[in-house]
């Protein structure tokens, strides 16, 4: 199990946790038909999907990342993945009571990280060996994060609590 610490001394919030499982849970790769037909780096784009989820009661923290790597340009009908990832993260934090947004958005962060980690290393000796996933804007990819991030914890909640009808 690694551990990862570092307390940044926002609102007194104490970041740490534990990792303990990094799992990948699908990985598919399509080479291109004909050599000819190799996109260059600027053909293609990342379809980038995050979920964060609490199991284990909320004892644990679970961040799931996919990516697939795809030819822009094309049609969406027409569009074939040449890359398909799919990984699993877990984060049990020391005080599962007090894990704010500041945490949550560090699992992500490194969740993503390692992804792109992950990729590099499956993809080495392909002719997507260079094509590294870009840096990303975790909270872009979490609206609720986004949104507590932008309006507050105390706005969420109400928000939350009156569906409009």
């Amino acid at each position: 199990m690694s551990t990862y610490t570092k307390n940044y001394g926002f609102d007194d919030e104490d970041t740490e946790f534990a990792i303990t499982a990094m799992d990948v849970t699908e990985f598919f790769y399509r080479e291109p038909e004909r050599r000819q037909a190799l996109p260059s780096r600027e053909q293609l784009g990342a379809d980038v999907q995050l979920e964060l989820s609490e199991e284990d009661g909320g004892r644990m923290i679970v961040v799931r990342v996919r990516v697939a790597y795809v030819r822009e340009g094309v049609p969406q009908k027409d569009r074939k993945e040449l890359l398909k990832f799919s990984g699993r993260f877990c984060f049990v934090p020391e005080d599962p009571e007090n894990t704010g947004l500041h945490t949550r958005r560090i699992m992500a962060g490194i969740a993503v990280s390692a992804t792109r980690g992950m990729l590099a290393l499956k993809t080495a000796g392909t002719f997507l060996q260079h094509v590294y996933l870009p840096p990303l804007d975790v909270a872009e990819l979490l609206p609720a994060l986004a949104y507590v991030a932008e309006h507050g914890k105390k706005k969420a909640k109400k928000d939350k609590t009156k569906p409009k009808r």
